[in-house]
């Protein structure tokens, strides 16, 4: 009978559907876990940390892209070359493979497997698909060792980490993925030659006394298939790989894959060797205690009728299928029964010159037993030894306290005395520990969670309590850990979940299917009925019901072991925040987004193009930019009037007794008569619904409850259940000063046990407390600008680059600007990417990667920035200008490509050090010496007032090489950090321009290499003084851009300020006020464009440079204070930029030479020219 066509074959059809439902399984997976990966190198923008990866294997990958899917940066540190990205699987044979199928294997969502066994190229594949899916190339360094882990303190107290003594920014946390698998392992024999593997040299210190050596090749077996192998070298030759575990048998497939003329294994142990074959593996994995028990005799039986049919001598005759690790591979046994490989049970004693001899033993004995020694011929030797485990030397002794070392660790992967140090797969250690794939993710997401709150985070105590407790309940375990309890590999659960309360489930949402914020409180539930059904159709087979109910019970304890950390309510509103940014937001506007279908749709929208936002709940209240909603909803986007328009902004949680009466009540500016009113009537239906749980606002009524009457106004502000905490008048300010002065915490609010109360106490405690940054709503929109281009005469091209960088500075540095102010920090991302858009090279030559404009494009660069942050802005002026522009202009060819493209990039932070405490507009009587010596220049004294000083990579510093030459004794030097006697003092604390880090250097015995030299010695004065023209120049667009921010906030306030019923700008005087302002400003603008024009033209005037930053500062501080004056005692305070704007205006005053200098410099100028002619 003819065989039947291959399509009509039933083993066709099924395996289509297998691989149909392979396929199916996978990309539900992915549409459920997947995190999405960012759309370009630049993001996260705003990242809520820095997290270094160690380690660019396959579990580094994935944790670094679990990172930045969450919105933290990260950073990849590898010791090996590109080659040696994926870890132990870029060194391994190519015959290395899965020892699971790829359903179990799944080391991130996002990977798609081909096969169900896949091999080293396709892991290798997938790993680097993954790493460029989520933009970790940019982000990974290779070649970079890592040498040291420091811990230092931040300046808000809280530890930060330093890689390799600061080669890069401080990090907040700490990923050791360095796995178990390091260096190739040799075994020493007596016989082997000097050289041979490490420490060979030590181990065989007799050698010359050994007369019979095997002088043919020795290889590791990870090195078989490698390009230092050649083919000549393996083919038709005899080859004994020493070795029976999963590397020797993968080390004989390769070798008879490259054609070795007779292969033998010399085997210590017999391994069970079961195949790749997903029903069987699934059966087997139907035994849960991971441990030999009476019926696992018929899983044996059932291997050696099939398994091991015609080899059944190869059968393990001590050991159980269930007590070590089986060798999972379909090739091995075929190639013995085929001839092609010899399988030999014995001890290799020592190699001779023509083998390796070996006490060869029978099936019933264990290794070591008397046997007949007999020498097996080899022409190649390949030692499959494994690999030694990694150190992990560079972290800090202090990490591991006695009885704390690895495995013993807080989840068995944390540090106790510091929860920010994660190993995850690199704490196995002696059989104990954990080592595995998909709970990457989940130790990673429980980094986060303590990153992201820190009221979830365990103290040292807490933690090394945890690991007494996992102790004491393993105290009897025979091999450490119990199987039972340490299911999946993954955490010791049996001291951990008892403590875990059943409400905190919703929790677990925002670590396994968040996308930036929770999606669904029912989620997790949605994921624990989806688990079992998934790994139903990945295998295929009906599972027993216990088996069944184990997976369920292990999934629930997995994710719940995630989560029982916190030490808060689960009604905590920062339990449902998706980042420590809530007291960054500046831009504050209240929303409530309903929990319809178009809820998660809004969110992302809303995040894709904004950035993080705020949420205080799984449904409640989302706090964000309104112009935000329109631009992406437009006015209508929300039902039953849930939207308002920006003057009318309410803050609501969703209360079921308080959102009826919210519906029905119009969101219109009130005054205290309706306030009082709708808010009584809060309070009223609160009580007449009253509770059988006594909640804090039950508590804080019971008075006015057990009197049976309505609450004062009083009463109802003092208790802070009132939703309308912003408006335009006055009552709304003084409610929410109250609201934000309530004396209750919101720590002690969690112990309260109404989730309802809770949520809204302690959203209007968190919004009041920015409520008058969204009041009136204008500084929550703060889009337009009154900047006239036609007035400014500026050209197509130079508009369009003013443009870029206004936008820009709006989107990367606005937000920010409060923060900055209020931190006295400057924020160190926003270097790269400056230098990302050009800014820092303005005016450099394009072959240093500079864009090669002229002065008046950096000027409205630095007008631009300015705008969005003084400080931002001048800290960039003395990069670009003061550092980069004078290395460009005075460098030697050497020096601008050794300094200017890191400079440029933004990757180094440039400065000029001039003035000094005794010599500051005086600037040629500095006290700076640099003495000649062998080798170059000694610098003893300090410099005082320096911008960037804390923080610089490079620095122009002038010193007295000279001092009896007085100006022309002066010589410029570039001081890089890290030279042998060069120090800074800490930050300056200034009243303006807090963010821009100033400080004193000091140089004590400095030496300075003689290339270091920047023009000629004793020519400074000269680059000094034509640098002090163009930098006058630069930063008079600091006083613009402060004078454009004053009058933006100025005249939109003043048209939405109402008093006597009408907008306060109808009024003459303050349309006089205006009309000042808006001419200053564009006086200022034309002159200071003028002088950029000339300069660009080879004109530079000292006396109009300074003229221009005289002139442009003067009406800076002017509009500045009158600004200030428009908008009345919201001037006044901290929580509107113009109280910023009037401090940060003061420094042009007295920076880059004081006003009096500047006119006494003018005045001079004109002495000069005329006096010359007379």
């Amino acid at each position: 009978m003819s065989s039947l066509p291959k399509f009509l074959n039933p083993m066709t059809a099924v395996m289509a559907i297998w691989r149909v439902c392979y396929v199916l399984v996978q990309h539900i997976i992915i549409l459920i876990f997947k995190a999405p990966p960012p759309k370009s190198p630049d993001e996260p923008r705003n990242p809520y940390g820095r997290i270094a990866v160690i380690g660019a294997g396959l579990t580094g990958v994935s944790s670094a892209a679990h990172c930045i899917s969450h919105n933290f940066e990260v950073v990849i540190f590898e010791a090996a070359p590109r080659s040696g990205l994926g870890g132990i699987w870029s060194h391994v044979n190519s015959t290395s493979g899965l020892q699971l199928n790829s359903h179990l294997y799944r080391f991130h969502p996002a990977v798609i497997w081909q096969h169900a066994f896949p091999l080293k190229e396709e892991i290798l594949g997938e790993i680097r698909r993954i790493w460029k899916e989520y933009q970790l190339e940019p982000r990974t360094r290779f070649d970079t060792p890592v040498t040291s882990v420091k811990r230092v303190e931040s300046h808000n107290g809280s530890h930060k980490w330093l890689i390799n003594d600061g080669a890069e920014e401080p990090f907040d946390a700490v990923i050791v993925t360095i796995g178990t698998c390091g260096k190739p392992k040799w075994i020493h024999l007596d016989g082997m030659p000097k050289g041979v593997g490490e420490d060979s040299e030590t181990e065989n210190s007799d050698e010359t006394q050994q007369t019979d050596v095997f002088t043919k090749p020795i290889i590791h077996s990870s090195d078989l298939d490698s390009e230092s192998v050649s083919e000549e070298t393996i083919k038709g030759k005899k080859v004994v790989v020493i070795g029976s575990g999963a590397s020797g048998v993968e080390a004989v497939e390769t070798a008879i894959q490259r054609e070795a003329g007779e292969v033998v294994m010399v085997a210590r142990t017999d391994k069970w060797i079961i195949p790749r074959n997903i029903f069987f593996d699934t059966f087997l994995a139907c035994q849960p205690f991971g441990r030999e028990m009476p019926l696992s005799f018929i899983w044996e039986s059932f291997l050696k009728h099939w398994q091991y049919h015609g080899v059944k001598d190869l059968v393990p005759a001590h050991t159980g299928l269930f007590e070590g690790t089986p060798v999972v591979n379909d090739e091995f046994l075929r190639h013995v029964r085929n001839g092609k490989c010899k399988y030999v049970r014995g001890d290799p004693v020592r190699l001779t010159s023509s083998g390796v001899l070996t006490n060869v033993r029978e099936r019933d004995t264990k290794p070591g037993s008397e046997g007949n020694k007999k020498t097996i011929d080899a022409e190649v030797i390949v030692l499959a030894t494994g690999f030694e485990k990694p150190t992990i030397s560079f972290l800090d002794d202090s990490l591991f306290p006695e009885d704390y070392e690895r495995p013993n660790l807080y989840l068995q992967n944390f540090s106790t005395e510091d929860w920010s140090v994660l190993m995850t797969n690199s704490s196995y250690m002696s059989g104990i520990g954990t080592v595995g794939h998909f709970h990457i993710g989940i130790y990673t997401r429980i980094l986060l969670t303590l990153l992201l709150d820190e009221n979830a985070r365990p103290s040292p105590k807490d933690m090394k309590l945890w690991v007494d407790v996992v102790r004491f309940i393993k105290r009897g375990a025979a091999r450490g850990p119990s199987r039972l309890l340490h299911v999946y590999g993954t955490h010791d659960l049996g001291g951990h979940v008892p403590l875990f309360p059943p409400r905190q489930i919703a929790l677990i949402n925002h670590l396994y299917f968040n996308r930036f914020e929770p999606k669904s409180a029912n989620g997790p539930l949605l994921a624990l009925a989806i688990q079992p059904v998934l790994l139903l159709l990945a295998l295929a087979v009906p599972l027993s019901l216990f088996r069944l109910l184990s997976v369920y019970i292990v999934f629930i304890f997995t994710l719940c072991s995630s989560i029982t950390i916190y030490r808060i309510s689960p009604w905590h509103p920062l339990a449902h925040i998706p980042g420590p940014t809530i007291h960054k937001i500046t831009k504050l506007a209240g929303v409530y987004i309903s929990s319809g279908g178009d809820q998660h749709r809004v969110h992302k929208a809303l995040h894709d193009k904004y950035g993080p936002f705020l949420r205080t709940g799984p449904n409640e209240v989302s706090i964000i930019h309104v112009d935000a909603v329109k631009a992406v909803l437009g006015t209508g986007g929300f039902h039953k009037g849930q939207y308002y328009e920006p003057r009318n902004i309410a803050v609501v949680s969703h209360i079921p007794w308080l959102a009826p009466t919210l519906y029905h009540i119009p969101m219109a500016t009130r005054g205290l008569k309706k306030l009082r009113k709708f808010g009584a009537t809060c309070a009223t239906n609160r009580i007449k619904t009253g509770s059988r749980v006594k909640d804090l606002w039950y508590h804080l009524m019971d008075e006015a409850r057990m009197e049976k009457r309505k609450p004062t106004f009083a009463e109802v502000v003092a208790d802070g259940v009132l939703s309308i905490i912003a408006g335009s008048d006055t009552t709304a300010i003084a409610i929410s000063r109250q609201v934000a002065q309530r004396s209750i915490p919101i720590g002690n609010v969690v112990n309260i046990r109404s989730p309802f109360t809770i949520v809204f106490m302690a959203s209007l405690r968190i919004i009041s407390r920015r409520a008058h940054r969204i009041l009136p709503s204008f500084t929550a929109r703060r889009h337009a600008s009154f900047y006239n281009v036609e007035v400014a005469g500026l050209t197509d091209e130079e508009a369009e680059f003013r443009n870029a960088v206004n936008e820009f500075a709006d989107k990367e540095v606005a937000p920010r600007a409060a923060e900055i102010d209020k931190s006295n920090n400057f924020p160190s991302d926003l270097w790269p990417k400056m230098g990302a858009m050009g800014l820092l090279g303005i005016t450099v030559d394009p072959k240093y990667n500079g864009l090669g404009l002229g002065y008046l494009h950096h000027t409205l660069a630095m007008e631009a920035l300015s705008k969005a942050s003084g400080s931002v802005a001048l800290s960039y002026g003395a990069h670009s200008n003061l550092c980069v522009n004078q290395i460009h202009r005075h460098g030697t060819p050497a020096q601008k490509e050794k300094y200017l493209p890191d400079l440029i990039s933004g990757e180094k932070v440039g400065s000029l050090a001039m003035s000094e405490v005794g010599s500051g507009s005086d600037v040629v009587s500095m006290k700076l010496r640099a003495d000649k010596v062998d080798g170059g220049w000694k610098l003893n004294g300090n410099k005082f007032w320096i911008t960037n000083g804390p923080s610089a990579s490079t620095l122009v510093v002038y010193a007295k090489t000279a001092p009896e030459k007085g100006s022309k004794g002066i010589t410029a030097f570039l001081i890089e950090r890290g030279l042998s006697g060069f120090s800074t003092s800490p930050k300056l604390d200034k009243f303006g321009m807090r963010g821009s880090d100033t400080c004193e250097l000091v140089f004590e015995d400095c030496l300075v290499p003689e290339e270091n030299v920047l023009g000629q010695v004793n020519r400074g004065a000269s680059v000094l003084m034509s640098g002090l023209d163009l930098e006058r120049l630069v930063l008079s667009g600091g006083p613009l851009g402060l004078m454009q921010a004053a009058f933006d906030y100025a005249i939109e306030y003043v048209h939405e300020r109402k008093q006597f019923g009408q907008a306060i700008g109808t009024f003459q005087l303050m349309q006089g006020k205006i009309a000042d302002m808006y001419t200053s400003l564009n006086a200022s603008r034309s002159y200071v464009y003028a002088v950029a024009r000339a300069c660009d033209q080879g004109k530079i005037s000292r006396r109009d440079c300074a003229g221009a930053i005289l002139y442009s500062t003067e009406k800076a501080i002017e509009i500045a204070i009158e600004g200030m004056q428009s908008l009345g005692g919201n001037g006044y305070i901290n929580d509107y930029p113009m109280a910023r704007i009037v401090r940060d205006s003061r420094l042009y005053a007295v920076g880059a030479g004081t006003q009096e200098i500047r006119r006494m410099l003018i005045g001079r100028e004109f002495n000069e020219q005329l006096l010359k002619k007379v």
